[in-house]
């Protein structure tokens, strides 16, 4: 290339560079230069603290997949990046590819075909490294090193006086899942517990839901009492037991404990596209996106914890469980919904929980709250309206009342209010007959339809429903009278391998509602 370029190239730098006062506007200042006259596409800016910790401050022309593992990272990791600070060098790799072998901690599917990492300097000591990317294969001849070294001279200036951010408080988790939902953690060293499972034992894989929890105590609580909690989560979830119903036990049983606990249990359907949600007590933060029903208020005198339905919309479902420090003030914790809420609205993706943990990070960091937070789990499940939803309960007499506020749930948002009543009635009927009779276990399934919704319940008994006489308490059941009064059409189908779907179809009362 010829040496006036090159030259042009350091001095529009220099000019690009002149009073940026952050990370983000070094790297949009230097790329468009650099791209104009090499065809760059790719910019990463990452500062050292006194730690050695690199930390990637900017990013440009990558995935942010490729990004989020590395937002902070040791100058022992292979990968070029920390390569060029440990051994104070430029590095030049033409074939990205060839480069695994040196470098193998490098992304399978990088961005780059092509990259260099410079080491900023700054009173003789390095400060951090500059790298840049191509998406083809690029040639880095000696003319071009000693501008492109330049280039990082100019940024190492401009970057002299910054200071990175500590290393997170705040470890990061990302927990096995099944494809459809993603499941991640923030917690302190000492601080909350997360559990995962991904499958309830004996059930088809993909069939059944995925539970996770939350766990928190003060830090003077014996660890014997957080294990002995522990347990009971354990056994919750490989029995498959619903939110609410958990959070009722732990209420129940935190009389006998030595001292105070906090967390929230998780419920989430990939295949269903729904995500239950309920306190263990009330002190846990619980955030969630805006389509479903309910209120995760904490359970009390040995009753229901309230239980939180989130609905998959076309912006996705989340939702975020944060453990607070136990001498937290009021407005601290007041201060850290606000941070955290905006993040849940329908302008942000909530696809990935890795991203929103991302997110809910820098916010805390941003408003000075990360003292205040002993845990943060997020699950999100990807946008997404399953025409059939369905939610599968312990044939308990308690299914009646978490049956029914699943399919209002899965309604609509704009459902009229009397189709709304219908639905409860017919489902409410529909499970407490069906409880009475099976086994183990009963599923709830609602299908969206044009003209309206299809309920259906599932379970292990052949015996078919009698037209029984309507009966007083909503939670006992009315009988098949109030079903077939009700819905518009009723039907029962016996299924092969045993038991019986009895079903309820509800037409709109009002308008269609958009979907």
């Amino acid at each position: 290339m010829e040496p006036e370029r090159l030259l042009g190239l350091v001095s529009h730098v220099a000019g690009a560079l002149a009073q940026r006062a952050d990370p983000g506007e070094v790297i949009r200042s230097v790329l468009p230069v650099v791209a104009e006259v090499l065809q760059a596409e790719v910019a990463t800016l990452a500062l050292q603290s006194q730690d050695g910790t690199l930390h990637v401050l900017a990013a440009t022309g990558m995935h942010l997949s490729v990004v989020e593992p590395w937002r902070e990272f040791d100058p022992s990791a292979a990968v070029p990046l920390a390569a060029s600070v440990r051994e104070d060098r430029p590095l030049w790799v033409s074939d990205v590819a060839a480069a695994r072998a040196t470098y193998p901690a490098l992304p399978e599917n990088p961005d780059n075909a092509s990259l260099c990492a410079l080491p900023l300097h700054a009173d003789g000591r390095v400060i951090g490294v500059l790298g840049l990317g191509w998406h083809d294969r690029h040639e880095f001849g000696e003319p071009e090193r000693h501008a492109l070294v330049s280039v990082s001279e100019l940024v190492a200036a401009a970057c002299a006086h910054w200071s990175p951010p500590p290393r997170a408080r705040l470890g990061f988790q990302e927990h096995p899942a099944p494809e459809g939902v993603s499941i991640c953690s923030l917690t302190q060293p000492g601080g909350a517990r997360v559990a995962v499972l991904q499958h309830r034992v004996g059930s088809p894989p993909g069939s059944s839901s995925v539970f996770a929890s939350l766990l928190d105590s003060d830090p003077h609580v014996a660890a014997t009492t957080l294990d002995s909690v522990s347990g009971v989560l354990a056994l919750a979830r490989r029995q498959g037991v619903p939110p609410a119903l958990v959070g009722q036990s732990i209420s129940v049983m935190a009389v006998d404990l030595d001292g105070p606990i906090t967390g929230a249990h998780i419920e989430v359907s990939p295949a269903s596209g729904w995500i239950a949600v309920a306190p263990l007590d009330g002190d846990i933060l619980l955030l969630s996106t805006s389509q479903g029903d309910g209120s995760p208020t904490p359970p009390h005198d040995g009753r229901l914890a309230g239980e939180r339905l989130v609905m998959t919309t076309q912006g996705g479902a989340a939702v975020v469980a944060v453990a607070l420090d136990p001498h937290v003030a009021p407005a601290e914790r007041e201060a850290v919904r606000a941070a955290l809420a905006p993040l849940l609205d329908e302008e942000h993706d909530h696809s990935s929980a890795r991203h929103l943990l991302h997110e809910v990070e820098s916010a805390l960091r941003a408003a000075e709250l990360e003292p205040c937070v002993r845990g943060v789990l997020a699950v999100a499940v990807p946008p997404g309206r399953p025409v059939r939803r369905s939610r599968t309960l312990p044939a308990w007499p308690v299914a009646t009342v978490l049956a029914r506020r699943f399919a209002v749930a899965a309604l609509p948002p704009a459902a009229d209010d009397e189709t709304r009543h219908a639905v409860e009635l017919v489902t409410n009927e529909l499970v407490s007959n069906a409880v009475r009779h099976a086994d183990h276990e009963v599923e709830v399934s609602v299908v969206a339809e044009e003209s309206g919704t299809l309920i259906a319940v599932t379970d292990d008994d052949d015996r078919t429903p009698d037209v029984l006489a309507p009966t007083t308490g909503l939670e006992h059941g009315r009988g098949m009278t109030l079903v077939t009064a009700l819905a518009d059409e009723v039907g029962i189908e016996l299924r092969r391998r045993g038991g019986k779907s009895v079903w309820a179809r509800v037409r709109w009362r009002g308008e269609r509602p958009a979907d």
